[in-house]
């Protein structure tokens, strides 16, 4: 399992919070935010630290989210 300083784990939440405001609200759901969640932590596990790359990795999912919690 890897480690993550405490800025990046700052920067993960803020993509968090930032990407679940995008998610259309039918489909904002716990479930939804713990597929992003979940995107985003392996994004940053493969090294993608910054908040533009983590952000784009996120945005990638949100059509997934709209099919998946319809």
């Amino acid at each position: 399992m890897p480690q993550f300083d405490p800025e990046l784990i700052r920067v993960m939440k803020r993509v968090l919070e930032d990407i679940m405001m995008k998610v259309p609200l039918e489909h904002s759901t716990p479930a939804a935010k713990a597929y992003l969640a979940e995107c985003i932590l392996k994004a940053a596990a493969q090294g993608h630290t910054s908040y533009d790359a983590l952000i784009g990795a996120a945005t990638d999912q949100l059509q997934v989210i709209v099919s998946l919690f319809s």
